[in-house]
């Protein structure tokens, strides 16, 4: 007999088999149980090692050993035919067999449920880091907001009248006392959404003075009686618990009293601060705003719903304004106030930029023909101008109210908003930051801070500062929106269902957040969804921009390209000059074989007035993507070549998470079907399909024929379907809470 017919005689091989299948099984559990444990890695190398040492004793135990009925004896000792290794192989082949069961239905069960275990663990984590987040105290985030002994915080003013009137009247006092120390320059003053946080605290002094960055604080009381008004303040250091100065005012209640207490006040701060005044801010501080006490509380109230930033408190802020210069003709923060609401409406809801600029423009040259040197009035000029595309007047505008007054936390938000458009994104997050320490606990202005985060790809921090927002704010939608956009971003489709819904549910009167709800739908090809909310939206925004391109983002999604061009064609008919729907034309007319009316309107919008030339940039990425295809489609060769090496250059400098779709969409221009596949295929394995179903209309048929795409595409509508039955679980979605 030879050595290999014995060595299956005495099982030798069957062993080795056993041997692996079964050590494969034990690594397996190991390596699921170690982490949960918490042992150390070492545990799992020393099994590891031991496997690895025992397989040759094993194999040498098969072939020296036999089992038998009266126990393990030397195979030398067994009587041939007496040898039972027949049925020892039998014991063998059932435990090879079970071990193998076992593996195949681990396969199984990780193709069809892993996915969702995934997703589910995703979710518990997010909820852990909420629970840590929101227990987390507003933290300093930034250079700015160090420590200096000329910061003051104005803490809100205490009614000591007890009654409503008095309450509007002592928010007034405050509000101007503000208005007048951001005037001084030499003083970092925090704005009026952070302070007042603290009406009615009880938290210590020292404690309000380290969540807003500040060393000083200020603390008053307003009485008015008839035609008396009592105003009691006293500045502490918060450091030390020292009072550095305090007053009682006891005068006429008269608009020039209040001012004159308000001037008098500023200038016996700046003075215990060693604050230097210049002559310039001396008479600014000199100057009375209105003479009208009505005027001044109805504007002082619209300002207080202003600040939510939901769409019905800011129409109401509007009417506040509004009422506000009905009675003090001449009021020109009045006028600002009204040109800023209107302004915040169009993002808020569904008023349109064109009705703005008709109804705002006017009212900021108001104000500025009353009031030259006021700095919020060139703040809103400044905001005027960004919207129109008029960046270097913007700029301009934006640096001279920031001469004006420095503490205007507002300049800078906005001004960031202009850094953040003309691609600046570091400078961006700088002055976003300097906005945040003028006011540490405004919502809108936390959420530029997450925003720019994001931009720099600091998607972790993006994600702890949102929720750090929902901490200080949880009736803010924007923090909720973002997170949302975030796990957009990231394909997590469920969780920005979540967020978003909870985004919308806080601002129901917001149609960008209709119109990114009704975006995840259809990204999730949940089209019957998509179309409730366009429905919902149809009837809140019947002609908002919003809802026009979510119901051609439907039809694209659908197959139904003639309708989204035609829908498209009539917005762009009645509103030729915007934009926006200049591109969203291109992309349609493109998509319908138009390719002469998208190359048209991509160069009215990009080429060089003077030169005609195009330049690539990460902005226009994709729209020149979408006028390279035209160019090639028309036979432009030289544009088309031109215009793809300045693609293939760009693409170059982007990291991997921007490249997706878009080194996709040039090989399939470059008719490379096989690599296009390919990097279809890796993407969709990487679970990165955003807007798939734009850019599949984009793909030629070449390489959807490509059995590769084919592939991909089955794999990506199997997960599309795992997170949409997900999401029809109620269970599964609460636990994203």
């Amino acid at each position: 007999m030879n050595l290999f017919q014995e060595l299956k005689r005495r099982n030798v091989f069957k062993v080795a088999v056993a041997y692996i299948i079964v050590s494969w099984l034990i690594l397996q559990v190991i390596g699921s149980i170690v982490p949960i444990i918490e042992a150390p890695e070492w545990v799992s190398k020393a099994i590891l090692i031991f496997l690895l040492a025992g397989f040759p004793i094993a194999l040498l135990f098969a072939w020296a050993f036999e089992l038998t009925p009266e126990g393990i004896k030397k195979e030398s000792e067994v009587v041939r035919d007496e040898s039972i290794t027949g049925q020892t192989s039998s014991k063998i082949n059932l435990i090879i067999i079970g071990s193998l069961i076992l593996i195949i239905g681990g396969f199984v069960y990780d193709k069809f449920f892993g996915a969702s275990i995934t997703i589910e663990s995703e979710q518990n984590e997010v909820i852990a880091s909420e629970a840590t987040v929101k227990e987390t105290p507003i933290e300093i985030l930034y250079e700015s907001n160090k420590l200096n002994d000329k910061s003051i915080a104005v803490l809100p003013f205490t009614n000591m009248a007890a009654n409503e009137k008095n309450e509007s009247f002592t928010l007034g006092i405050h509000d101007d006392l503000l208005t007048h120390l951001s005037k001084i320059s030499a003083l970092k003053v925090i704005s009026r959404t952070s302070v007042l946080r603290y009406k009615s605290t009880e938290k210590p002094i020292a404690e309000i003075a380290k969540e807003l960055g500040v060393q000083n604080i200020l603390e008053g009381s307003v009485q008015s009686s008839g035609q008396q008004i009592r105003i009691n303040v006293q500045l502490i250091d918060a450091k030390t618990d020292e009072h550095l100065w305090a007053e009682i005012y006891d005068r006429k209640l008269t608009t020039e009293n209040i001012f004159n207490i308000q001037t008098e006040i500023s200038t016996k701060i700046a003075a215990a601060l060693k604050a230097q005044l210049s002559p310039e801010e001396k008479n600014s501080l000199e100057k009375k705003a209105t003479n009208n006490i009505e005027a001044y509380n109805a504007y002082i109230t619209g300002r207080q719903h202003m600040i939510s930033r939901t769409s019905a408190d800011l129409k109401q802020a509007l009417a506040f304004f509004e009422r506000a210069a009905e009675l003090d003709p001449n009021y020109a923060l009045a006028y600002v106030g009204q040109a800023d609401t209107l302004n915040l409406l169009s993002e808020y809801s569904d008023l349109s930029k064109k009705e703005v600029e008709v109804r705002g423009d006017p009212l900021i040259a108001k104000a500025l023909q009353i009031e030259p040197l006021l700095a919020e009035a060139h703040t809103s000029k400044a905001n005027y101008l960004m919207y129109k595309g008029q960046t270097l007047e913007a700029e301009k505008s934006f640096k001279y109210s920031l001469t004006l007054n420095p503490n205007y936390a507002t300049t800078y938000h906005w001004y960031g908003l202009l850094l953040r458009d003309l691609g600046h994104y570091q400078q961006f997050l700088d002055i976003e930051l300097k906005a945040a320490a003028l006011d540490p606990l405004s919502p809108a202005i936390q959420v530029n801070v997450a925003w720019a985060l994001e931009l720099l790809g600091q998607n972790k921090e993006a994600l702890t500062q949102y929720h750090r927002i929902i901490g200080f704010s949880p009736k803010y939608p924007g923090a909720y929106f973002g997170i949302a956009g975030l796990k957009y971003q990231h394909n997590n489709l469920v969780e920005a269902v979540y967020w978003i819904n909870k985004a919308v549910s806080l601002d129901k009167g917001n149609a960008s957040f209709g119109l990114f709800q009704g975006i995840i739908y259809v990204e999730l090809d949940d089209l019957m969804m998509a179309n409730m909310v366009l429905s919902e939206m149809t009837k809140d925004f019947p002609n908002n921009f919003n809802t026009i391109i979510l119901q051609t983002l439907i039809y694209i999604a659908n197959g139904e390209l003639d309708e989204a061009y035609k829908l498209t064609t009539k917005i762009h008919q009645l509103q030729p000059e915007n934009t926006q729907q200049k591109l969203f034309l291109a992309l349609t007319a493109n998509l319908v074989g138009n390719y002469k009316q998208a190359s048209i309107l991509l160069l009215d919008v990009y080429a060089n007035k003077i030169s005609g030339s195009i330049s690539v940039d990460e902005e226009n990425f994709d729209d020149m993507l979408t006028l390279a295809g035209s160019y090639k489609m028309l036979d432009q060769k030289n544009e088309y070549q031109s215009l793809l090496i300045q693609l293939k250059q760009s693409l170059s400098t982007m990291s991997k998470s921007e490249i997706k779709w878009r080194k996709i969409l040039i090989e399939s221009l470059q008719e490379h079907n096989k690599a296009a596949a390919e990097s279809y295929f890796q993407m969709i394995d990487n679970k990165e399909f955003g807007q798939w179903w734009i850019n599949e209309k984009l793909i030629t048929a070449e390489v959807k024929n490509q059995p590769q795409y084919i592939k991909a595409n089955q794999k990506l509508k199997g997960i599309l379907k795992q997170q949409r039955e997900i999401l029809a679980n109620p269970e599964s979605t609460e636990k994203t809470e």
